[in-house]
């Protein structure tokens, strides 16, 4: 039986996926300027990490989107959270349930892991993430180093 080429799959990402992972990351960066040569550093070094989950989603065997997510322990939560990081699909994929996915995703792993909630530093995104059962709370500062 043929594979139906449109369907959606998620899986973990892989070390082949790099090249069209940093297309995605050039969609989704607006604060910064990916530079190849780092994202090549780093990248293999979030393959296998325990507390990081990163996925791709496929169609066709072709990488479309990319999740990240980090755990992290904390005393004010009571236990670990996850921090949805980055998390982007393709233009031409997008509103098709790739995100939903994504977000599903996460929480299931964030659930089997025990952390006591998902959150997501956004800006640009916060209403797509309340419509997903997301609440708004604080604002995000950093200090650039």
């Amino acid at each position: 039986m043929a594979e139906d080429q449109s369907a959606i799959a998620l899986r973990p990402a892989r070390q082949g996926d790099a090249s069209a992972m940093f297309i995605l990351v050039q969609e989704l960066a607006v604060s910064y300027r990916p530079e190849r040569a780092t994202f090549d550093q780093n990248f293999p070094r979030l393959l296998g990490e325990n507390r990081q989950l990163l996925l791709v989603a496929t169609r066709g065997g072709v990488v479309v989107g990319y999740v990240m997510a980090s755990e992290s322990m904390t005393l004010y939560a009571n236990g670990p959270t996850t921090e949805l990081m980055e998390m982007v699909v393709a233009p031409e994929h997008r509103g098709k349930g790739i995100g939903r996915m994504f977000i599903e995703a996460v929480i299931k792993w964030a659930s089997e892991r025990g952390c006591k909630e998902v959150n997501v530093p956004s800006r640009r995104a916060g209403a797509y993430y309340m419509r997903h059962g997301f609440e708004d709370s604080a604002p995000r500062y950093r200090f650039p180093l």
